[in-house]
């Protein structure tokens, strides 16, 4: 059971002051420009929208996969999962969504290591300045509330409300593989490092919430299967050229002006980070480094897709925290600065970028938009490298008195008599 904080005099005001202060960089960086500009309440949160009209197209029985930049990409069960916000005002749906992302960065901060004002002055810096945090919000993306509740599955520690939901482990990882697919690679995370437990929930749970989508739209459920099997798509996506995908077959197709050689190394590329995250988390979980394996293994999968966007680095932020809490070795601690720094700020979004301009890139802006995979490929490798490196050797193993001593094989005693 999780230990209950201590309560004292101003015990709630304090607490209250610490909710207060990443709430407060939330609004400052979301809602007061979007006011100022006129985008409220009728602009903002495009992906949201989407989603919802996903769940009101599949309820009528419209269709749900078609092409178009509005176009829903998501299995079925999203769709069924998103009906309750189109009961009420579209408006306080996406407030309370974006209220809930920023206590999930909260929670994830808390769950990593950090605690009182710490976490909390963390927590307003990411919410307010962090890209792909704020990017996130004013989108209404999922993939923010995706990486919080992966993160608080996974990384045992406390919880912030001071106790923890009664659900098995697994349970919420499964949730968002049904939702999101690439959140699989924890399941194969989980069986590498023989988590049997915790990996059958997770797949159960993805399975059953994928037949519970099969169940309530069957042709929906069909076609998305079948199309995605077939060509690796579902409908309309943005050109995985654009600036905003930072994946390594993004980089790549920039790189090589959508040749068929940058799409075949962008796939090579990216297995191999596959590989090498698995076997860096499996590294890092011998030295009892929880948090930062798990860190590691997001951002394998943002590197690794396909199509990663930048608010699906949010990542950085689990990452930030647990090499701050944890103190890894060096190389990694600077390979993760540098990869944290570059896409906190972003830089590279100063790029001209839509229309397929990307086709038009100089080599320097070529090689300056494919920066962000190769710094996240160098952690990968660092962290890798550490977590062989710092393995207990059989000779550190602490002695066991209570085992017999090793019998001595027949004859061997009088050759060691001679030798001496």
């Amino acid at each position: 059971m999780d230990a209950q904080p201590t309560r004292y005099r101003g015990f709630w005001l304090d607490r209250a002051g610490k909710v207060a202060l990443p709430l407060l960089a939330g609004v400052v960086a979301w809602l007061i420009p979007l006011l100022y500009h006129g985008g409220w309440p009728h602009g903002g949160m495009a992906d949201f929208d989407i989603y919802v009209q996903g769940a009101r197209t599949a309820l009528h029985g419209g269709e749900l996969y078609r092409d178009g930049p509005d176009a829903f990409v998501y299995p079925p069960v999203a769709a069924l999962l998103f009906l309750p916000f189109t009961w009420g005002p579209v408006i306080v749906w996406k407030i309370l969504w974006a209220v809930a992302g920023w206590f999930g960065i909260m929670a994830v901060v808390h769950r990593m290591g950090l605690r009182s004002w710490s976490a909390s002055v963390v927590s307003a810096a990411a919410i307010g300045t962090c890209t792909p945090v704020t990017l996130g919000t004013e989108l209404g993306q999922i993939q923010l509330i995706l990486t919080c509740l992966v993160v608080l599955d996974l990384v045992p520690g406390p919880h912030l409300l001071g106790r923890r939901l009664p659900i098995p482990d697994g349970w919420l990882l499964g949730l968002m593989t049904a939702i999101k697919l690439t959140p699989g690679l924890f399941i194969v995370h989980l069986l590498v490092n023989r988590r049997w437990k915790q990996a059958i929930s997770a797949s159960v749970s993805a399975l059953g919430f994928t037949l519970v989508g099969l169940a309530v739209y069957p042709h929906q459920s069909i076609f998305y299967w079948k199309r995605l099997l077939a060509t690796g798509s579902v409908g309309f996506e943005s050109d995985p050229i654009y600036l905003d995908n930072q994946s390594f077959e993004g980089a790549t197709l920039r790189v090589f002006k959508l040749d068929a050689v940058g799409s075949e190394l962008g796939t090579v590329l990216s297995a191999l980070t596959i590989l090498i995250g698995l076997a860096a988390a499996w590294a890092l979980l011998r030295r009892k480094l929880e948090a930062p394996a798990v860190a590691v293994i997001g951002i394998a999968t943002a590197l690794a897709s396909p199509v990663s966007w930048t608010h699906h680095y949010v990542w950085i932020v689990p990452l930030a925290v647990a090499l701050v809490s944890h103190r890894p070795t060096r190389p990694v601690g600077f390979t993760g600065a540098l990869l944290i720094v570059w896409v906190w700020l972003a830089p590279y979004r100063t790029l001209p970028s839509g229309g397929m301009v990307e086709m038009a890139y100089t080599p320097a802006q070529a090689a300056l938009s494919a920066v962000t995979p190769v710094l996240g490929l160098l952690l990968l490798l660092a962290s890798l490298l550490a977590g062989f490196r710092h393995l207990p050797h059989r000779s550190d193993l602490p002695h066991r008195p209570d085992l017999p001593e090793r019998p001595v094989p027949a004859g061997q005693e009088q050759i060691g008599a001679d030798r001496t």
